[in-house]
């Protein structure tokens, strides 16, 4: 009950051995990294796949979904006695919150968009602290999902990471998930730099649950929206 009201947030722990055993920095212990996860953060900057720079620990965000019912909110307000056990019959979100904001002022939140040049990897700490199941998707690239949640509720790491466009948030979930900053699928290498759409390239993440695209029923873009940007093709020296 108290989660539903606004009583959570989000901590991220970082990992005493935090490199692959080919030097890679990575966001995980060394002893909990699957063959997939070293293989990926050893790509990361050297190769034609990824070409830039490799993952480096400043680069994440944190994004924490919640959702509001108004009418428990209201219950609540008015004092009334809540039955837990009725609440997961009955919640019934009018209002979705990345980070505690939503659509305009969730899309141009320095803390929630992600911004880097070509090749300058990012992380996103992905936790959906609300009752509703969420599909983010970004466009512009493909994100590779490094971690979740198994049966028994515990983090794990992928070991067979594949490309996603969306990926799915359940109640309680935290997943990191990998956005290479590569270039944009949908322009071809000959029309790369582009001439005629200048830097920077602003691409969105929305959520594919449609009703956490509104706000109390309004039209999209509300509720669980920001953006992303691609600053240029090549990454600055004093970057």
């Amino acid at each position: 009950m108290n989660r539903l009201l606004g009583l959570f947030g989000a901590f991220v722990v970082a990992p005493r051995t935090p490199t692959t055993n080919a030097g890679a920095l990575t966001p995980f212990s060394r002893a909990l990294q699957t063959p997939a996860i070293a293989a990926l953060f050893d790509a990361l900057g050297p190769s034609t796949e990824f070409p830039g720079l490799p993952w480096r620990a400043h680069r994440e965000r944190v994004w924490l979904f919640s959702q509001i019912d108004p009418v428990l909110n209201r219950r609540v307000d008015a004092g009334q006695a809540i039955d837990p056990s009725t609440v997961l019959r009955t919640f019934a979100p009018r209002y979705f919150t990345l980070n505690g904001k939503s659509g305009f002022d969730a899309s141009h939140d320095p803390a929630t968009c992600a911004d880097g040049y070509l090749g300058e990897p990012l992380i996103f700490r992905v936790a959906n602290a609300g009752l509703a199941t969420h599909s983010p998707h970004i466009h512009g690239n493909h994100v590779f999902e490094l971690s979740g949640i198994n049966a028994q509720g515990v983090q794990v790491l992928r070991d067979n990471i594949i490309e996603r466009d969306t990926w799915v948030m359940a109640p309680l979930d935290r997943k990191d998930i990998l956005l290479p900053f590569k270039r944009p699928n949908d322009i071809p290498y000959a029309a790369y730099p582009p001439v005629q759409e200048r830097f920077p390239l602003k691409y969105p993440m929305h959520c594919h649950t449609e009703m956490s695209q509104t706000a109390g029923g309004g039209n999209y873009p509300q509720g669980i929206i920001t953006d992303w940007e691609l600053l240029g093709p090549t990454t600055p020296a004093e970057r």
